[in-house]
């Protein structure tokens, strides 16, 4: 390789960092595709084919580095030296016109000289406006498409809704709005699933479910009882879904950074080959506006936190308690000790009666043996006292749907009020002590039973 070819070559790897004299030492950067014309000719180009080749570059056309040079090509310039070695090239700048006013508003404050360094920065600023133009376009069409699904998501969510708000049944009209939520998993999403599974819709319904549940009173079901609450993730994600020329702003900004499967970001996008010229044009998305966005999202994940938690403590109400510890006169979460003997129904409205035979002993009589016991303590003889409770209790739930079964021979878990309590003691001898415990509820929810 000549002298004068490892100096072409050196430029071309280091285009961007000045000037280029081929005749001599070098300065400099962008040096000529396939080595300069002879010293002292002219570089070629026209206005025309520039131009022309700006409407037809596209984002996918280069990655960056390689942007300028096939630029040039697909225009049909060619560098060339001037009479001191130095590479030139044809600059459209020079010439005054900017072929697309929209995408290129830097376009008179760009280098106007033929020198190779500065004329590539113009053809930078070309690469970048064709690439942001045809990403743009390339991004809105991708999302006009998700949006068009998404937005008839939103309506069929808010139909049923609808619908299952309109139940008369307080229980079928509270399941009937969780049972819309589906079973999809909401932790971990990609960007368009979280626009799917998060906002609008799903959103909606979230606040639907939370906003029956404190209507019907029910808030403490809601924060206690598993799989009731909204996931977190929609907690922090979830909004309602914004008009189209909005969160087709949020969506670009978020494929611009790389977060979306369906639109690829663009690589020359914010490319230190393209960074002088880049800075001549128009971004692909608006950043005052995705400010704004970003700014709405943290108080809306504000307002959501707030929303979404409970307005008083249920601790208490957590715990679980069988017929006979609860408290009489105060909302429990009862567990029964007894188990369903007889079960009646008028339609929404159960009457259910439940018994059980408790029995326990406790020790009487008990004397000293004079002996000690394996653990080397004095033994004791004791007797043993029987002790018997014939338990009785009646619930009535005045709202259970129809779908719900009750067995007997079934225990049950419920939310309900004790509102009676009479217990009788019907034998207390010395060995034997045998009691009577009538109980009544007023049921509020029947959580589960089991056999």
């Amino acid at each position: 390789m000549t002298f004068e070819n490892l100096v072409v070559a050196f430029a071309i790897a280091s285009a961007g960092c000045g000037l280029v004299k081929i005749n001599g030492a070098s300065s400099g950067a962008h040096a000529p595709t396939g080595g300069a014309s002879p010293s002292g000719t002219s570089a070629t180009g026209d206005v025309a084919s520039v131009t022309a080749a700006y409407h037809k570059f596209t984002f996918d056309a280069c990655t960056g580095f390689d942007c300028v040079g096939k630029f040039r090509k697909a225009a049909g310039v060619n560098q060339a030296s001037d009479a001191g070695g130095y590479i030139i090239e044809f600059n459209p700048r020079a010439k005054g016109n900017n072929p697309d006013p929209a995408w290129l508003p830097g376009w008179d404050a760009l280098p106007t000289k033929q020198a190779a360094n500065d004329a590539d920065v113009v053809y930078e600023a070309l690469v970048s406006a064709a690439a942001a133009k045809t990403w743009q376009a390339r991004c809105h069409a991708d999302y006009a498409t998700l949006h068009a699904k998404l937005a008839l998501a939103d309506q069929q969510a808010q139909a049923a809704i609808a619908a299952a708000s309109a139940k008369p049944n307080i229980s079928d009209r509270l399941a009937a709005l969780v049972a819309l939520r589906g079973s999809a998993r909401v932790d971990d999403l990609g960007y368009e699933a979280r626009l799917d599974k998060l906002v609008g819709g799903r959103y909606a319904i979230e606040m639907a479910i939370l906003d029956a549940y404190r209507a019907a009173h029910r808030e403490y079901l809601y924060f206690i009882i598993d799989g009731i609450a909204a996931p977190a993730a929609v907690v922090e994600h979830g909004r309602p879904r914004g008009e189209l020329a909005d969160e087709r702003e949020r969506y670009c900004a978020a494929a611009l950074d790389g977060h979306v499967a369906t639109t690829p970001k663009p690589d020359t996008w914010g490319s230190s080959y393209l960074a002088k010229g880049q800075a001549a044009v128009k971004s692909p998305v608006d950043r005052a506006t995705v400010d704004k966005f970003d700014a709405m999202r943290t108080t809306i994940a504000a307002d959501n936190k707030k929303h979404f938690t409970a307005t008083r403590d249920y601790h208490a109400l957590a715990s679980k308690v069988g017929e006979s510890s609860a408290v009489k006169g105060e909302l429990a979460r009862v567990v029964t000790e007894t188990t369903v003997k007889t079960v009646k129904r008028s339609g929404n409205r159960l009457v259910v009666e439940l018994a059980n035979l408790h029995h326990n002993t406790a020790p009487y009589g008990c004397r000293q043996t004079g002996h000690l016991d394996s653990q080397g303590d004095l033994a004791v003889d004791c007797k043993q006292r029987d002790i018997y409770v014939d338990q009785h209790a009646v619930v009535t739930f005045d709202d259970v749907p129809s779908t719900t079964r009750v067995e007997p021979g079934d225990h049950l878990e419920f939310f309900g009020t004790k509102t009676g309590q009479v217990e009788k003691t019907l034998v207390d001898s010395v060995p034997v002590q045998k009691s009577k415990a009538d109980w009544t509820f007023e049921g509020a929810d029947l959580v589960h039973t089991w056999h």
